[in-house]
Order: structure tokens, then C-alpha cells, then sequence
């Protein structure tokens, strides 16, 4: 968590704060030492996947692919999650941000949302921290830095045959959220609208579901994407490949926080640590990409009700794509 979303952090109460680059290369350390004490071939194939985690967002390209390929190899369908517990006061504080209307997804992410929901008063839904899919993505990423598309595309159709096989939640009632954000914005509410993810992306149908009475939404809670099988089979060039890559990262990590990193969004160091530190000033602004929009940019999007349409204002996807040979996203382009 260090080396994916801070600038730099202490590794101990009152220490030199640590480049995230560095925390990573720890993290390495440290799942090589814990590997030998797994149990059983999922505890192995979350420490595979962590660790093809770790090289993947510092550009070890061949290290995430062999620690990819193992953790597929023991367990092709890997989900670890954390528990929550309701009676003991262990809460999800993400779900009721999410179930309630504190926080509403992109118009393209609407079929997504809400990710964590309650059935029942009581109910606290688990945060998956690893799973398969992130073998895959990093493959088939690992793949395009090669020149090679149809590997690529091969390791695009395997996972979205594993996102397939994850459950939905049917019957869900969202109906008091609403899509009303304070009188900021009026989000869609209608499966009649079109959805396009910059000025100059195709309108696509399917992405805004009803939450009105009387309708019950059915939601992917581990993992789910609007990429179909003829998308994957369409690309014909490196960048088309790598920004679907990118959003089917952004949906299948959907409210899992993954998104800043990579964006190349890093927080800063906080007061409290900075005071111990040689230079107190040293790490305390966030790092914020001059290509990621500022302003709320990234939330920005404008509809047209009597064409049933909405604009998003920067298909990020795509600046990830434009801007793959800077330091701050797509590690293996660098």
C-alpha cells in the first residue's frame, strides 16, 4: 500500500521516510521471506500475485510476468478479500459511502455501483484486496510492451472469461440513492441513456441501469466490465489494446482503490511524519500528474437529456495511453 499510493512513508515509528519505489522492492523482500511458510496453493497464489503486483508498478516487467504466470498456475480464479463484522463494530466505512449517495461513480462506471451494499441491516460487505485478474491484466499488459497483440488479446479473452464466472448480486434495492448529487449534478437514472467517454469516443448503450421504483439492480461484486469478446477481437494496434487494458483495470478494480496508481496519483506525507523527517518539507504535496486534469476535471461530464445522452469530458483511459512513456503510468512502457 506504501509503494501504490504515497510518495514516501516511514517503514517504522519515527523513521526516514522511504521512496515508494523502495517500499516496493521491501515488499518484494518481505513475500520472498513469507512465500516458504504458505499453507496451501492459495495463500501461495496471493503471494505470487502481490509480488507480481509490486515489480509491475516499478517496471520489472519479466519478474510480474513469472510471478503472474505461477500465481495462475496455483490457483486460476484467486479471490482474498477482508472481513468485516458488524456486531463487534468492525465496519466497512467504503460501503457506506458507496450504498449511501456520499459518492457516485463516472456514468460509465453506473452498472458498477454499488459495488458494496447491504441486504439486511447487518451487513458488511468483504474488500477484495487480490485476485486473478490482476495476473491477467499484468500478462496481457506485458504482452502489448512487446509488440505481441495476439498474446495480448489471448490474455484479455482468458480473463474476461474469468470476470464472466464471478457472481452478481441480483435483486438489489437502490432505489432511495437516487442520482442526485446535492444539486451539484444530476446524474442518469435511465437505461435509455448513451454514454460516450470523451467528445470523440462512440455513444455505447448498457452502462446506466434503472435504480427508479419499482426496479431491483443486479451488481458484479468481485469484478465486472463492459468489455465484450468482439472489442478484444477488434484490436488492430498497440494503443487500442493498452487503453482497453486500462479500462477493464478501471472497472474490475472498480471501488477497490487502485485507480490513483494508475493514474500516477501519490499522497503525500502527512504532518505528523514530516516533522521527524531531516527536511520537514520533503514529500508533503501530493503528485499529481500535469496530465491529469485539475478543477474536478476528472469528474466532469455533461448530459443531454432530450438526446439521452452524456459526454464524459477526458477518457482517461486514453491520456494514460497518450502519456505511457512518462514516468508516473503504464511501467512497462517506460
Amino acid at each position: 500500500l506504501a509503494g501504490d499510493f504515497f510518495r514516501a512513508l516511514p517503514t517504522e515509528d519515527g523513521g526516514e521516510a522511504v521512496e515508494w519505489n523502495e517500499q516496493m522492492q521491501r515488499a518484494m523482500e518481505v513475500l520472498d521471506e513469507a512465500l516458504p511458510l504458505a499453507q496451501n496453493n492459495d495463500d501461495r497464489a496471493l503471494i505470487h500475485t502481490l509480488y507480481a503486483r509490486a515489480a509491475y508498478r516499478i517496471g520489472l516487467r519479466d519478474v510480474a510476468v513469472a510471478h503472474a504466470r505461477q500465481a495462475l498456475t496455483l490457483s486460476s480464479d484467486l479471490c482474498r478479500q477482508v472481513q468485516f463484522d458488524s456486531k463487534n463494530g468492525v465496519l466497512n466505512t467504503a460501503q457506506e459511502a458507496f450504498w449511501t449517495d456520499w459518492f457516485q461513480p463516472l456514468p460509465r462506471l453506473d452498472f458498477l455501483d454499488p459495488k458494496y451494499f447491504q441486504l439486511s441491516s447487518s451487513d458488511q460487505c468483504p474488500i477484495t484486496i487480490a485476485k486473478a485478474e490482476e495476473n491477467y491484466l499484468i500478462l496481457a499488459e506485458a504482452a502489448l510492451a512487446t509488440n505481441d497483440l495476439a498474446d495480448a488479446k489471448a490474455q484479455l479473452t482468458a480473463l474476461l472469461r474469468l470476470v464472466h464466472k464471478r457472481p452478481v448480486q441480483t435483486g438489489i434495492n437502490d432505489q432511495l440513492e437516487g442520482r442526485y448529487n446535492g444539486g451539484l449534478k444530476s446524474f442518469p437514472n435511465d437505461p435509455a441513456y448513451r454514454v460516450q467517454a470523451s467528445p470523440d469516443d462512440s455513444l455505447r448503450s448498457g452502462l446506466i441501469i434503472d435504480r427508479r421504483p419499482p426496479c431491483l439492480i443486479n451488481v458484479p461484486y468481485i469484478s465486472g466490465t463492459s468489455v465484450t469478446q468482439a472489442m478484444i477481437d477488434g484490436l488492430q494496434d498497440h494503443d487500442s489494446a493498452l487503453e482497453l487494458i486500462y479500462l477493464m483495470r478501471q472497472e474490475i478494480f472498480f471501488a477497490e482503490g487502485r485507480r490513483p496508481a494508475d493514474l500516477g496519483i501519490r499522497l503525500p506525507l502527512c504532518e505528523v511524519e514530516a516533522a521527524n523527517q531531516k527536511d520537514p518539507t520533503a514529500y508533503t504535496e501530493a503528485w499529481i500528474p500535469s496530465f491529469v486534469p485539475q478543477n474536478y476535471g476528472l469528474d466532469d461530464f455533461s448530459v443531454d437529456e432530450a438526446a439521452k445522452t452524456v459526454t464524459i469530458k477526458y477518457n482517461m483511459n486514453r491520456v494514460i495511453v497518450e502519456n505511457a512513456h512518462s514516468d508516473s503510468v503504464a511501467p512497462f512502457e517506460n
